[in-house]
């Protein structure tokens, strides 16, 4: 490991064989690559040196094989790493089993985009004098949790990885049994860690980690999603606020936080969102609703881009196999064209508590 290199940005590409999903699969390939670009080229221009990290597991590894992608993906991460464990979520633990290498390692899913060259820097920034076991951001839909889709350990606090094992292990035990315990937590990734760390987790601002639906600026409620609020700027009637705060010394990430914008302009709010956010988790695939092209317009164009050259290219891998099949097939026996059906245009931005009533008055587990 060169001394030059501290820290590390990962993420995880998993091929589910029990769905046999390859379409899927390719979408985030496409992702995959879509992040490593994005981070060779902030790689160029950061304050903090890092090496790119790919976890997969022996079957994506097949699966890549296959469709001879994994050349491509060795070209644009600085190590792609197999691992023996099966699972999607179990790949996340590789950064724990990694993080003796480095000082700290973000880890980042593939669907999220980084805004901003300076987002790891200040990321990078926040997880070196951590002092709780991982960092991470609010889970939008349950506020006194943490979202999976970004997170960030430090060497020096880290679980030990086989500590983290064995935790897993008691956790699936907990879970398949039905105990009370875990009744609050998915079976995935989110629900083990928010199970392992919920003593021991620092909560980051929600800039580095913004989760977004369709019709962000469309809900029509008094009650706002986390999304649009957070970026209200506070009220000078805080209590909280501090006597020697102005505008000159204030935090970065002061902004106010589930703040009530009702007095608030939609289009202010919407400034306010795309000024200030850092790290941005599309819940929404980029294959299913392209509705955060004004946020994002050349996430959605890398995208499309990506995904024309892949096909592209697997277009010309079975093209001798094609035309011969074309070829073999009698002229009344020509394939029938599909029949085109119209794309419904989505509505820019939905959040799933849109429609909902009796909103929680504050952050507790007893809504979701």
């Amino acid at each position: 490991m060169p001394g030059s290199i501290k820290n590390a940005v990962a993420t995880i590409l998993f091929f589910d064989i029990t769905k046999g999903d390859e379409k899927l699969f390719d979408n985030y390939l496409i992702l995959s690559l879509l992040l490593a670009n994005k981070l060779k080229k902030i790689k160029a221009v950061s304050e903090k040196t890092f090496e790119s990290l790919l976890f997969i597991d022996k079957p994506t590894l097949a699966q890549l094989k296959k469709l001879n992608k994994l050349d491509d993906l060795i070209k644009v991460f600085d190590k792609v790493v197999t691992s023996d464990n099966h699972e999607a979520y179990f790949l996340k633990l590789e950064v724990w089993k990694h993080i003796s290498d480095y000082s700290s390692i973000i880890y980042l899913d593939s669907d999220c985009y980084i805004k901003t060259e300076k987002s790891l820097d200040l990321l990078f920034e926040e997880t070196s004098s951590i002092k709780e076991q991982i960092a991470a951001c609010n889970e939008t839909t349950w506020p006194d949790m943490f979202n999976t889709g970004v997170f960030a350990i430090n060497k020096k606090t880290a679980l030990n990885y086989k500590n983290l094992v064995e935790q897993a292990a008691t956790f699936n035990t907990l879970y398949s049994t039905g105990s009370d315990e875990v009744e609050l937590y998915d079976n995935l990734d989110q629900g083990l860690l928010n199970y392992v760390f919920s003593d021991s987790w620092k909560n980051l601002s929600y800039v580095f980690n913004v989760q977004v639906r369709e019709n962000f600026n469309k809900s029509g409620s008094d009650y706002a999603s986390p999304s649009e609020t957070y970026f209200v700027a506070r009220s000078d009637s805080n209590p909280n606020k501090k006597d020697n705060e102005t505008p000159e010394n204030k935090s970065y990430f002061d902004t106010g936080y589930f703040t009530y914008a009702n007095d608030i302009s939609k289009a202010n709010r919407k400034n306010k969102f795309l000024n200030k956010a850092l790290i941005v988790q599309f819940m929404d695939k980029p294959w299913e609703s392209q509705c955060m092209d004004h946020v994002a317009p050349e996430y959605y164009s890398g995208f499309t881009k990506l995904k024309e050259t892949v096909t592209k290219k697997n277009d010309e891998d079975g093209k001798i196999t094609e035309v011969k099949e074309k070829t073999s097939l009698k002229k009344e026996e020509a394939p029938l064209k599909k029949e085109e059906v119209p794309v419904k245009k989505k509505p820019l931005f939905s959040f799933p508590w849109s429609n909902a009533t009796n909103y929680p008055t504050s952050n507790t587990r007893e809504w979701r």
